[in-house]
């Protein structure tokens, strides 16, 4: 933060996102406050800080349009949240822990506590790094017990449908990690069906199910149970 300008960090119950910083005067060189919602997890909060001190780069390299107001820059947005993920998930040292786990959601959970990162933000910098190639999402179960596709981390954001229900509906009622293969699809504009073969480790989280599906998923020697899934940027 001190190579960056940042002389301040203040936490807020009223901020309306994660994080954000603020320009102590018209020039970088006067530096920054960082503004931080109250009340997050640790893990939340540590990916806001090194978020905002990406956005640092932009008030230094284009000053004219920084210092002025402007718009939220939704590539600016991307490239701050590629950033906090490398400053707080070191390459070399995220390939090295990495080969020694089976990919699973235990392996998932354990690197993101590993780091103190969410299990969204080390999803995606294992696949940024080529490690993984797999996909997190979250199915929400609904008042008449179906389930939803909530949200979905390390690809195209579309909205997929669960083809056999029962699956999640077993993942719901299990007490550990369930693995197996499936199908996922969606309806495109003409109203057909788009299938897509997968291989999925899910097990129950919260008020809903959590599915990791990709390539070289495998199950881990022994389970352990899962914490809820923490949401970052």
């Amino acid at each position: 933060m001190s190579e960056r300008n940042v002389v301040s960090i203040e936490v807020s119950a009223n901020l309306k996102c994660d994080g954000m910083l603020e320009p102590i005067g018209v020039t970088f060189s006067e530096g920054f406050t960082v503004r931080l919602k109250k009340n997050v997890s640790a893990a939340r909060m540590r990916f806001s800080i090194a978020h905002e001190i990406c956005h640092t780069f932009f008030y230094e390299l284009v000053p004219e349009l920084k210092f002025h107001a402007h718009k939220v820059d939704d590539a600016e947005e991307r490239l701050c949240n590629l950033g906090a993920a490398e400053l707080l998930v070191p390459d070399k040292s995220l390939r090295s822990a990495a080969r020694k786990r089976p990919i699973c959601l235990d392996s998932l959970e354990q690197l993101a506590e590993d780091y103190c990162v969410s299990l969204p933000t080390m999803l995606i910098r294992l696949r940024a790094l080529r490690l993984w190639n797999c996909e997190l999402s979250n199915w929400h179960r609904n008042v008449s017990g179906g389930f939803v596709l909530d949200r979905l981390y390390g690809g195209r954001l579309v909205e997929w449908e669960w083809q056999d229900f029962s699956q999640l509906q077993c993942a719901w009622e299990s007490s550990t990690s369930i693995f197996g293969t499936g199908f996922v699809y969606l309806t495109d504009a003409r109203s057909a069906k788009r299938y897509k073969p997968i291989s999925y480790n899910m097990r129950r989280s919260g008020t809903g199910v959590i599915a990791l599906w990709g390539s070289g998923i495998r199950k881990p020697a022994q389970s352990r149970p899962l914490l809820d899934l923490a949401y970052s940027r």
